[in-house]
């Protein structure tokens, strides 16, 4: 059961994370004073590239085209 709690919390983090990837990118979401969109943008981006970084090293099973390219993806259309 540690494996699938682990893996359980792992998959939570990287759904945290690209939640607060998506409000980041929302135009209309509140940015604090002294900060930009694009440093919240790429502090979550950086978010969601670890999580899945951490994903892949500790479960391999995960290094597969259809996990890497959606990913790959991802990061792509957001640096745009």
């Amino acid at each position: 059961m540690i494996l699938a709690d682990s893996l359980l919390n792992d998959i939570e983090l990287f759904a945290e994370h690209s939640n607060r990837l998506r409000v980041s990118l929302d135009q209309n979401s509140y940015i604090p004073d002294g900060e930009s969109r694009c440093v919240q943008v790429h502090a979550a981006l950086s978010m969601v590239s670890q999580s899945v970084r951490d994903l892949l090293v500790r479960y391999p099973i995960f290094k597969t085209s259809q996990v890497l390219i959606p990913a790959s993806q991802l990061v792509h259309s957001v640096k745009g």
